[in-house]
């Protein structure tokens, strides 16, 4: 697969979210295929405290590797422009680039930018912390959200692997996470496991802070379980 992170800064993300995906309930992951091959993923909402700041709504161009790159790309980039240059588009970001809001400019930039990268999979894990208060650790939760991993000692490249959201169910820590590290695929490709765990910041304690998420193939922690179907999901998603 091919792929591009597209990010938008827009005053009005919730048009923009119905025009792009107008069949069901919005998650982050729901795909739209706009053309044979051509998708584009949704990756979430990045809100601002501020006022009359734009919020940004973040997508992911994916390519299937049998489909003509500049055909899919003239397609996606026709695509783009239609749904965002009357939603109050203040920018768009393609890999961290700023891009006019142009036709032709966004095709150029999506043609030097869009990579190729191993598939990314999902994860779920429930993580305990009986030490703690059922208060605290519901304040704490959401702190894993979008943190880096660590697997079997080693940093994973940011933001292709990492706890993507982490929310507060039934007493526990529960985790949706992804991955892209080959090593930890192919592990659950073989039918084995990999186990989990979060790092607490302990400079900041008594108040609970959670800074990573820690992966082993060893099983010391809380077995990862893989999500393949939208039905392993957790209840509250």
């Amino acid at each position: 697969m091919k792929e591009a992170l597209i990010e938008i800064e827009t005053f009005d993300t919730g048009a923009l979210a119905k025009d792009f995906f107008r069949e069901g309930k919005l998650h982050a992951g729901s795909e739209i295929e706009i053309a044979e091959g051509t998708f584009l993923r949704f990756e979430g909402i990045t809100l601002r405290e501020a006022v009359n700041v734009p919020e940004i709504f973040r997508l992911t161009l994916i390519i299937a590797r049998d489909i003509v790159l500049p055909i899919a790309l003239g397609i996606a980039s026709n695509w783009l422009y239609d749904k965002i240059k009357k939603k109050r588009t203040q920018k768009i970001m393609i890999e961290g680039k700023e891009t006019q809001i142009d036709i032709d400019k966004i095709k150029e930039v999506l043609m030097k930018e869009i990579k190729e990268r191993p598939p990314l999979k999902k994860y779920f894990c429930r993580l305990s912390f009986p030490e703690f208060s059922k208060d605290e650790l519901r304040r704490a939760t959401r702190t894993l959200s979008r943190k880096p991993i660590i697997f079997d000692g080693k940093e994973l490249p940011y933001p292709d692997n990492m706890s993507y959201f982490a929310e507060y169910w039934l007493g526990n820590m529960e985790i949706i996470v992804y991955i892209r590290d080959e090593e930890i695929n192919q592990l659950y490709e073989e039918g084995k496991s990999v186990y989990a765990k979060a790092q607490i910041d302990e400079r900041l304690l008594p108040r609970l802070f959670f800074t990573n998420l820690i992966l082993s193939s060893e099983a010391t922690h809380c077995k990862m379980k893989e999500i393949k179907k939208w039905e392993d999901m957790p209840r509250w998603y």
